[in-house]
Parts: C-alpha cells; sequence; structure tokens
C-alpha cells in the first residue's frame, strides 16, 4: 500500500531562556493508505507537537514531513494550507467550529470555501456521527461531545488522504466515543485514508491497526495491536 505521511528523522526544539527545549527528537513513522495509527504517551510528552507537525502547522528543526511526494517542511504556511485543503483532514480538542454556522454549514464548510458545498455529503456524515436530527443547531446549543463530533464529520468532508486527530474521543461518553471511532475507521477502511489518532483511551488504541508510544520526545514501539491482527488488519 501506498505511503501518504511520512516522517523522518523529525527534530522540534523550541528557544527557552535556559536553552534549547527539545520536544521531539528523531522521530520516523511511515503511515500507508487504508491505515490507523493510535499514538499514545504520557502528558507532555510531544504527542500535540508531533500531530501539528504532520499536519504542516508547525515546522521542525530538522527532519521532515511528507504528504506522498510532498515535502511538507519545504513549504510556505500559505503553500501549506493549500495543500492541506482537501488532503488532510484535521480533529483537535478545541474544535473551532464557527460560531455563526450551522453544525451542517459547519461540515459542510470546506466546501463553502470553494463554493461548491455538498449538503447530501454533509447530512450523510452527520448521519454517520449520529448528529443527523442536529443539522440545523448551531455550536452554542450542542453539547461539547457534539461539537467534537461536528469537527470529525467536517474533518472527513472532502475525503482526505490523511486524517489526524487528537484525542477525538478525551471528551465523550463510551457509546459517542464508539461512534467517533467508527466514523474514523470508516474512512481508513472505505476510503482509504490514513488516520493517525493520539489518544489515551485504550479501547480506542486497541482498534488501530499499528500503535505506538512516544515518551521523552521518541517514538518507539510500532507494532500491530491484536485486535487488529484478529480483524485482518
Amino acid at each position: 500500500m501506498e505511503v501518504v505521511l511520512a516522517a523522518s528523522a523529525l527534530v522540534r526544539r523550541y528557544p527557552t531562556p535556559g536553552g534549547p527545549l527539545t520536544v521531539l527528537e528523531g522521530v520516523d513513522l511511515q503511515v500507508r493508505a487504508g491505515e490507523t495509527w493510535a499514538i499514545q504517551g504520557p502528558s507532555g510528552s510531544g504527542k500535540s507537537t508531533l500531530l501539528h507537525l504532520l499536519a504542516g502547522l508547525d515546522r521542525p528543526t530538522s527532519g521532515g514531513v511528507w504528504w506522498g511526494a510532498t515535502a511538507v517542511h519545504d513549504l510556505a504556511p500559505e503553500a501549506a494550507a493549500r495543500a492541506r485543503s482537501g488532503r488532510v483532514g484535521l480533529v483537535f480538542q478545541q474544535h473551532h467550529l464557527l460560531a455563526d454556522l450551522t453544525a451542517l454549514e459547519n461540515v459542510t464548510l470546506p466546501g463553502r470555501v470553494r463554493g461548491r458545498p455538498d449538503r447530501a455529503r454533509g447530512l450523510d456524515l452527520l448521519a454517520s456521527v449520529d448528529l443527523a436530527a442536529r443539522a440545523d443547531a448551531v455550536p452554542r446549543t450542542l453539547s461539547g461531545g457534539e461539537r467534537l463530533r461536528v469537527a470529525v464529520a467536517r474533518a472527513l468532508y472532502g475525503s482526505p488522504r490523511v486524517v489526524l486527530a487528537d484525542e477525538p474521543t478525551g471528551s465523550l461518553d463510551r457509546a459517542s466515543a464508539d461512534t467517533v471511532v467508527e466514523a474514523l475507521l470508516r474512512a481508513a477502511g472505505a476510503d482509504g485514508a490514513a488516520v493517525v489518532l493520539v489518544t489515551h483511551d485504550e479501547r480506542v488504541a486497541a482498534r488501530a491497526d499499528r500503535r505506538a508510544w512516544l515518551d521523552e520526545g521518541r517514538l518507539t514501539g510500532d507494532h500491530r495491536t491484536s485486535d487488529a491482527t484478529t480483524r485482518g488488519g
């Protein structure tokens, strides 16, 4: 299967009054089309930093990130944003929904920006996260978990090659978490998306094809989960 997301010798350091602070050190990662990864690790281990680098929202101190053949680390921020559009779906803990738009309008926002919103696609995605009945609701009337599920649907709207999700079930009850995970796994299975999840939830991590551990800036593990092996992943 094609490698659609890769990181090589990834390093991220930040300047501090006491000298450079190394958050990531020599991270290597290869994610293939249709593959799901769970990245775990203690708080402060660099998981969110890694996700921001993989998303092209931050630039590494050294090393590189590739979306297929595109060297993301070489792109200016504006060029990275253009390359990301329609290729990478993002789900962060701060859902970043637009307050004046309905749930459906938020989901179809990528299409609205291009002048071609697909209402049917948006409704299908809201149904996939059990929110079809809330299509016309604005974010202030939704619970935190519902807003996060809208963000997941929006991330999947453009059928991206890569989906990056930071604790997508962290604020959800068990039933809602299962709904979100099913939607993400379905994107990997049906659309061939590569899905990378940062998660503390062992139940979620066990459903990924592969899982790795990030600690003190280094990524280790890279092994298939038993659940993935059982289902033929």
